[in-house]
């Protein structure tokens, strides 16, 4: 009879410290949620980030060419006017 309520007290023990170890689990499992959304925040944000950067360097690139080409012409005028 005490060795049974030896091992019910060691079950009960064994019991109470599984559910210790599954409430920890259970917050780290939270923890791991929450930096994860950060981290895919993060993510997503500086993707965005930097296809807006590249389409900014398209337009800047586009401007530059308009530029240099008006440059040229004006200078050609310039040098016909000079003459």
């Amino acid at each position: 009879m005490i060795k049974l309520e030896h091992s019910l007290a060691k079950l009960r023990q064994s019991a109470i410290e599984a559910d210790k170890e599954r409430d920890l689990l259970r917050e780290e499992i939270k923890r791991l949620k929450a930096q994860n959304e950060l981290e895919r925040e993060d993510k997503d944000f500086y993707h965005k980030n930097a296809i807006e950067s590249k389409r900014q360097k398209k337009m800047l690139k586009i401007a530059l060419r308009k530029l240099q080409e008006e440059h040229a012409t004006l200078i050609e005028k310039f040098e016909k006017i000079s003459e």
